[in-house]
């Protein structure tokens, strides 16, 4: 059967802890081959045996999947590849550039490492209650991106998967714009981020904001989740010019399994 970190949780929390942990573990079933095969096929055996894994929990990735399986049998390396699922809310995980991971004990996978991700969720999240808001972050759909934000995050921190640090972690909602987070480090049940930088966004008329995160930490337990941070907005409405908002921003959901979870600011 699966490994647990494939079998327990959601539909959800499985498919992405099978693709974040299968493209990272991938490597595992090459272990008991001969010496001679391990010499000459390594790299072959293990991708094989991994891409089957994959596409058995119904995920897809392109031609250039790749894992190479040190000689020591304590180190994997998953080239830059894309892939794509079927239903549930992740919609593609792509790695921009090559992922390490370090084997432990009986073939574990204590920590994964990538330089660089990109996520594409499909929408779902409700956006924020918009009465909390002004005219401007309206008009920008500030509080729905918002919301989108703390769906992508906290479902990561909801996952069962081995420690996770990613230098830049790209999250976007189908074709919209996207979120991009630095120094993303996750540990079970919780992903902080030095920094989340919205991609810009604008209105007709000439209105703009930019939009960002820092000290970002979200927690997940089951449906209850919560995230905070240090909210910067930056907009520029013409006629009026340019003005800043820093603020303390705390948001919580009861509902994060939902397909259309609600969250909220918390207090109100």
């Amino acid at each position: 059967g699966p490994p647990g970190w494939c079998a327990r949780g959601d539909m959800n929390a499985r498919r992405i802890g099978c693709v974040v942990l299968g493209l990272g573990i991938a490597g595992l079933g090459a272990l008991g081959v001969t010496a001679v095969g391990l010499a000459l096929g390594r790299h072959a055996v293990a991708t094989h045996i991994a891409r089957g894994r994959l596409e058995g929990a119904g995920i897809h990735c392109d031609g250039r999947f790749a894992v190479e399986l040190a000689l020591t049998l304590d180190e994997i390396t998953v080239a830059p590849t894309s892939c794509t699922l079927s239903g549930g809310t992740l919609q593609s995980v792509e790695l921009l550039e090559p992922m390490h991971a370090t084997l432990g004990a009986e073939g574990r996978v204590p920590r994964l490492h990538a330089a660089a991700v990109r996520v594409v969720l499909r929408p779902g999240a409700q956006p924020l209650p918009s009465d909390a808001w002004g005219l401007a972050s309206q008009v920008l759909a500030i509080p729905s991106k918002l919301g989108e934000i703390a769906q992508g995050i906290a479902s990561l921190a909801a996952r069962d998967l081995p420690e996770l640090e990613v230098d830049r972690l790209e999250l976007a909602y189908g074709e919209g714009p996207s979120a991009t987070f630095v120094e993303v480090r996750r540990t079970p049940g919780r992903v902080e981020a030095a920094r989340a930088s919205l991609a810009r966004l604008e209105a007709p008329g000439g209105m703009g904001a930019e939009v960002s995160i820092t000290a970002l930490v979200a927690t997940a337990r089951g449906p209850h989740a919560e995230l905070d941070g240090e909210l910067e907005i930056r907009a520029t409405i013409p006629g009026l010019g340019t003005s800043e908002e820093h603020m303390h921003v705390g948001l919580v959901t009861e509902g994060l399994n939902d397909p259309s979870p609600a969250w909220s600011l918390r207090g109100r």
